[in-house]
Protein backbone atom coordinates (compact mmCIF):
# COMPACT_ATOMS: atom_id res chain seq x y z
CA UNK A 1 0.00 0.00 0.00
CA UNK A 2 0.92 3.25 -1.06
CA UNK A 3 1.62 6.38 1.67
CA UNK A 4 -0.97 8.86 0.88
CA UNK A 5 1.63 11.83 -0.08
CA UNK A 6 1.03 15.16 -1.11
CA UNK A 7 1.63 14.31 -4.83
CA UNK A 8 -1.09 11.61 -4.85
CA UNK A 9 -3.82 13.54 -5.96
CA UNK A 10 -2.72 14.94 -9.28
CA UNK A 11 -5.09 17.53 -11.25
CA UNK A 12 -7.02 15.11 -12.77
CA UNK A 13 -7.69 13.35 -9.48
CA UNK A 14 -8.26 16.47 -7.79
CA UNK A 15 -10.82 17.16 -10.66
CA UNK A 16 -12.69 13.98 -10.43
CA UNK A 17 -12.54 13.85 -6.47
CA UNK A 18 -14.39 17.42 -6.41
CA UNK A 19 -16.66 16.28 -8.98
CA UNK A 20 -17.48 12.87 -7.65
CA UNK A 21 -17.80 14.62 -4.18
CA UNK A 22 -20.02 17.39 -5.83
CA UNK A 23 -22.39 14.08 -7.10
CA UNK A 24 -22.82 12.33 -4.40
CA UNK A 25 -23.29 15.39 -2.01
CA UNK A 26 -25.96 16.63 -4.03
CA UNK A 27 -27.91 13.53 -4.59
CA UNK A 28 -28.57 12.80 -0.81
CA UNK A 29 -29.55 16.06 -0.61
CA UNK A 30 -31.95 16.18 -2.80
CA UNK A 31 -33.02 12.09 -2.78
CA UNK A 32 -31.61 11.17 0.61
CA UNK A 33 -30.63 7.97 1.22
CA UNK A 34 -31.67 5.20 -1.93
CA UNK A 35 -30.10 3.50 -4.81
CA UNK A 36 -29.03 6.08 -6.71
CA UNK A 37 -27.12 8.19 -4.07
CA UNK A 38 -25.90 4.74 -3.12
CA UNK A 39 -24.12 3.42 -5.98
CA UNK A 40 -22.32 6.92 -6.63
CA UNK A 41 -20.94 7.12 -3.23
CA UNK A 42 -19.84 3.57 -3.76
CA UNK A 43 -18.07 4.32 -7.20
CA UNK A 44 -16.91 7.25 -5.57
CA UNK A 45 -15.06 5.22 -2.50
CA UNK A 46 -14.05 3.11 -5.08
CA UNK A 47 -12.08 5.79 -7.15
CA UNK A 48 -10.84 7.06 -4.12
CA UNK A 49 -9.40 3.95 -2.76
CA UNK A 50 -7.91 2.96 -6.46
CA UNK A 51 -6.30 6.83 -6.21
CA UNK A 52 -4.80 5.51 -2.64
CA UNK A 53 -3.49 2.43 -3.86
CA UNK A 54 -1.71 3.46 -6.50
CA UNK A 55 1.42 5.39 -7.79
CA UNK A 56 0.37 8.63 -10.03
CA UNK A 57 2.82 7.22 -12.95
CA UNK A 58 1.72 3.50 -12.58
CA UNK A 59 -0.81 1.97 -14.84
CA UNK A 60 -3.35 1.22 -12.21
CA UNK A 61 -3.63 4.80 -11.99
CA UNK A 62 -4.48 5.51 -15.38
CA UNK A 63 -7.05 2.45 -14.96
CA UNK A 64 -8.50 3.99 -12.35
CA UNK A 65 -9.04 7.50 -14.32
CA UNK A 66 -9.81 5.35 -17.23
CA UNK A 67 -12.87 3.96 -14.98
CA UNK A 68 -13.92 7.21 -13.66
CA UNK A 69 -13.99 8.17 -17.36
CA UNK A 70 -16.23 5.69 -17.73
CA UNK A 71 -18.65 5.86 -15.04
CA UNK A 72 -19.09 9.51 -15.07
CA UNK A 73 -19.98 9.29 -18.45
CA UNK A 74 -21.84 6.56 -18.45
CA UNK A 75 -23.89 7.68 -15.37
CA UNK A 76 -24.30 11.28 -16.36
CA UNK A 77 -27.63 10.86 -17.18
CA UNK A 78 -28.75 9.12 -14.50
CA UNK A 79 -27.11 11.65 -12.10
CA UNK A 80 -28.81 14.67 -13.90
CA UNK A 81 -31.83 13.41 -13.82
CA UNK A 82 -31.79 12.53 -10.47
CA UNK A 83 -30.27 16.09 -9.39
CA UNK A 84 -33.33 17.63 -11.36
CA UNK A 85 -30.80 19.97 -12.82
CA UNK A 86 -32.41 22.84 -15.51
CA UNK A 87 -31.65 22.05 -18.59
CA UNK A 88 -30.11 24.28 -21.33
CA UNK A 89 -30.45 23.33 -24.67
CA UNK A 90 -33.09 25.62 -25.63
CA UNK A 91 -30.57 28.91 -24.24
CA UNK A 92 -27.69 26.65 -26.57
CA UNK A 93 -29.91 27.13 -29.58
CA UNK A 94 -30.13 30.83 -28.92
CA UNK A 95 -26.91 31.85 -28.78
CA UNK A 96 -25.88 29.75 -32.18
CA UNK A 97 -29.35 31.80 -33.48
CA UNK A 98 -27.41 34.51 -32.53
CA UNK A 99 -24.33 33.99 -33.91
CA UNK A 100 -25.10 32.55 -37.44
CA UNK A 101 -29.08 33.22 -37.50
CA UNK A 102 -29.90 29.37 -37.40
CA UNK A 103 -28.11 26.66 -35.47
CA UNK A 104 -26.04 24.81 -38.27
CA UNK A 105 -27.19 21.50 -38.39
CA UNK A 106 -30.63 22.87 -39.55
CA UNK A 107 -28.83 25.52 -41.53
CA UNK A 108 -27.22 22.82 -43.50
CA UNK A 109 -29.43 19.89 -43.63
CA UNK A 110 -30.02 18.17 -46.59
CA UNK A 111 -26.56 19.91 -48.11
CA UNK A 112 -24.68 16.27 -47.33
CA UNK A 113 -25.28 13.62 -50.01
CA UNK A 114 -25.33 9.99 -48.15
CA UNK A 115 -21.42 9.02 -49.23
CA UNK A 116 -20.30 12.24 -47.10
CA UNK A 117 -22.32 11.28 -44.32
CA UNK A 118 -20.80 7.86 -44.50
CA UNK A 119 -17.60 9.35 -44.29
CA UNK A 120 -18.61 11.88 -41.80
CA UNK A 121 -20.28 9.05 -39.50
CA UNK A 122 -17.20 7.27 -39.87
CA UNK A 123 -15.07 10.31 -38.43
CA UNK A 124 -16.99 11.17 -35.52
CA UNK A 125 -16.47 7.45 -34.69
CA UNK A 126 -12.65 7.60 -35.11
CA UNK A 127 -12.72 9.67 -32.01
CA UNK A 128 -13.08 6.71 -29.94
CA UNK A 129 -10.22 5.18 -32.43
CA UNK A 130 -7.88 7.61 -31.32
CA UNK A 131 -8.57 7.54 -27.95
CA UNK A 132 -8.27 3.95 -27.36
CA UNK A 133 -5.20 3.54 -29.97
CA UNK A 134 -3.41 6.43 -27.38
CA UNK A 135 -4.52 4.54 -24.14
CA UNK A 136 -3.39 1.24 -25.25
CA UNK A 137 -0.14 2.66 -26.21
CA UNK A 138 0.79 4.71 -23.50
CA UNK A 139 -0.41 1.87 -21.29
CA UNK A 140 2.71 -0.28 -22.74
CA UNK A 141 5.01 2.69 -22.10
CA UNK A 142 7.00 4.30 -20.13
CA UNK A 143 6.02 5.77 -16.64
CA UNK A 144 7.15 9.00 -18.09
CA UNK A 145 4.98 9.47 -20.77
CA UNK A 146 2.09 7.65 -19.56
CA UNK A 147 2.14 10.49 -16.57
CA UNK A 148 2.52 13.13 -19.12
CA UNK A 149 -0.20 12.16 -21.38
CA UNK A 150 -2.54 11.02 -18.59
CA UNK A 151 -2.49 14.70 -16.81
CA UNK A 152 -3.28 16.28 -19.69
CA UNK A 153 -5.90 14.10 -21.21
CA UNK A 154 -8.04 13.08 -17.90
CA UNK A 155 -8.00 16.60 -16.79
CA UNK A 156 -9.35 18.06 -19.91
CA UNK A 157 -12.32 14.82 -19.46
CA UNK A 158 -12.71 15.92 -15.82
CA UNK A 159 -13.17 19.82 -17.00
CA UNK A 160 -16.01 18.57 -19.64
CA UNK A 161 -17.82 16.59 -17.39
CA UNK A 162 -17.98 19.64 -14.98
CA UNK A 163 -19.87 21.36 -17.78
CA UNK A 164 -22.49 18.46 -18.34
CA UNK A 165 -23.52 18.87 -14.96
CA UNK A 166 -23.17 22.88 -14.62
CA UNK A 167 -24.74 23.52 -18.26
CA UNK A 168 -26.59 20.02 -19.02
CA UNK A 169 -28.11 20.17 -22.29
CA UNK A 170 -29.47 17.55 -25.13
CA UNK A 171 -28.11 17.69 -28.85
CA UNK A 172 -30.24 19.14 -31.57
CA UNK A 173 -31.45 16.30 -33.10
CA UNK A 174 -33.38 15.12 -29.79
CA UNK A 175 -33.67 18.38 -28.11
CA UNK A 176 -35.22 20.25 -31.20
CA UNK A 177 -36.54 17.54 -33.62
CA UNK A 178 -39.13 19.64 -35.20
CA UNK A 179 -36.48 21.98 -36.94
CA UNK A 180 -35.17 19.16 -39.05
CA UNK A 181 -37.75 18.41 -41.92
CA UNK A 182 -35.13 16.48 -43.87
CA UNK A 183 -33.68 12.90 -42.40
CA UNK A 184 -29.63 12.65 -42.32
CA UNK A 185 -29.20 9.93 -45.54
CA UNK A 186 -26.70 7.49 -45.84
CA UNK A 187 -26.00 4.13 -45.78
CA UNK A 188 -24.22 1.43 -43.01
CA UNK A 189 -21.70 3.77 -41.56
CA UNK A 190 -24.60 6.43 -41.26
CA UNK A 191 -26.66 3.88 -39.85
CA UNK A 192 -24.06 2.09 -37.82
CA UNK A 193 -22.91 5.71 -36.06
CA UNK A 194 -26.90 6.94 -35.46
CA UNK A 195 -27.24 3.29 -33.29
CA UNK A 196 -24.39 4.07 -31.56
CA UNK A 197 -25.53 7.71 -30.22
CA UNK A 198 -28.90 6.42 -29.74
CA UNK A 199 -27.94 3.88 -27.95
CA UNK A 200 -24.42 4.57 -25.70
CA UNK A 201 -24.52 8.66 -25.96
CA UNK A 202 -25.64 10.06 -22.83
CA UNK A 203 -28.63 12.24 -22.82
CA UNK A 204 -26.89 15.72 -21.62
CA UNK A 205 -23.82 15.27 -23.34
CA UNK A 206 -24.04 18.89 -25.44
CA UNK A 207 -21.97 21.26 -23.78
CA UNK A 208 -19.36 21.06 -23.99
CA UNK A 209 -18.05 19.07 -26.62
CA UNK A 210 -15.89 16.28 -25.28
CA UNK A 211 -14.84 15.42 -28.95
CA UNK A 212 -13.19 18.51 -29.46
CA UNK A 213 -11.94 19.20 -26.19
CA UNK A 214 -10.23 16.16 -25.72
CA UNK A 215 -9.47 15.49 -29.58
CA UNK A 216 -7.65 18.72 -29.17
CA UNK A 217 -5.83 17.72 -26.45
CA UNK A 218 -4.99 14.05 -27.91
CA UNK A 219 -3.70 15.51 -31.67
CA UNK A 220 -1.33 18.03 -29.07
CA UNK A 221 0.12 15.47 -27.13
CA UNK A 222 1.00 13.49 -29.90
CA UNK A 223 2.40 16.48 -32.03
CA UNK A 224 4.70 16.63 -28.79
CA UNK A 225 5.62 12.92 -29.13
CA UNK A 226 3.80 10.63 -31.44
CA UNK A 227 3.77 12.62 -34.33
CA UNK A 228 3.68 9.29 -36.56
CA UNK A 229 0.21 8.90 -34.74
CA UNK A 230 -0.91 12.38 -35.32
CA UNK A 231 -0.61 12.44 -38.82
CA UNK A 232 -2.53 9.27 -39.03
CA UNK A 233 -5.26 11.05 -36.88
CA UNK A 234 -5.16 14.81 -38.02
CA UNK A 235 -7.84 14.40 -41.26
CA UNK A 236 -10.38 12.15 -38.98
CA UNK A 237 -10.25 14.24 -36.76
CA UNK A 238 -10.82 17.53 -38.87
CA UNK A 239 -13.92 15.90 -40.47
CA UNK A 240 -15.05 14.75 -37.14
CA UNK A 241 -15.52 18.57 -36.14
CA UNK A 242 -18.01 18.70 -39.24
CA UNK A 243 -19.39 15.70 -38.94
CA UNK A 244 -20.83 16.99 -35.07
CA UNK A 245 -22.72 19.76 -36.70
CA UNK A 246 -23.63 18.05 -39.70
CA UNK A 247 -25.05 14.74 -38.16
CA UNK A 248 -27.04 17.37 -36.03
CA UNK A 249 -24.76 16.03 -32.35
CA UNK A 250 -23.84 19.83 -31.45
CA UNK A 251 -24.70 23.49 -31.27
CA UNK A 252 -21.34 25.57 -32.82
CA UNK A 253 -21.04 26.93 -29.35
CA UNK A 254 -20.76 23.39 -27.42
CA UNK A 255 -17.42 23.26 -29.96
CA UNK A 256 -16.46 26.64 -29.34
CA UNK A 257 -16.79 25.54 -25.40
CA UNK A 258 -14.60 22.48 -25.82
CA UNK A 259 -11.95 24.62 -28.25
CA UNK A 260 -11.78 27.23 -25.18
CA UNK A 261 -11.32 24.36 -22.58
CA UNK A 262 -9.00 22.38 -24.60
CA UNK A 263 -6.93 25.88 -24.72
CA UNK A 264 -6.81 26.39 -20.55
CA UNK A 265 -6.06 23.03 -19.82
CA UNK A 266 -2.89 23.20 -21.90
CA UNK A 267 -1.75 26.40 -19.99
CA UNK A 268 -2.69 25.01 -16.65
CA UNK A 269 -1.10 21.63 -17.41
CA UNK A 270 2.61 21.67 -16.96
CA UNK A 271 4.27 19.60 -19.65
CA UNK A 272 7.19 17.84 -18.65
CA UNK A 273 9.86 17.36 -21.09
CA UNK A 274 10.72 13.78 -22.63
CA UNK A 275 11.91 11.72 -24.92
CA UNK A 276 10.62 10.79 -28.01
CA UNK A 277 11.27 7.51 -27.48
CA UNK A 278 10.36 7.09 -23.69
Amino acid sequence: MNSLSRDQFQLPERFFSALGAAIVFGLFLRSGVDVTAISALGLFLSYLIGVYLSNAACRVRMLVNYFAVCVLYGGSSFAIDALRLPLHHAQLLAWDRTLWGETPGVRWQGAAPGWLNDLLSASYLSYHVYLHWLLVDVLCRSDARRSAYSRVLFTGFAVGFFGYFAFPAGDPRVAHPELYTLPVTGGLMTRFNQWIVGNFAAKYDAFPSVHILVTSLMLTCDWRWNRTRMWCMLVPSLLMVASTLLLRLHYSVDLIAGAVLALGVLVCVRFPEIRIDD
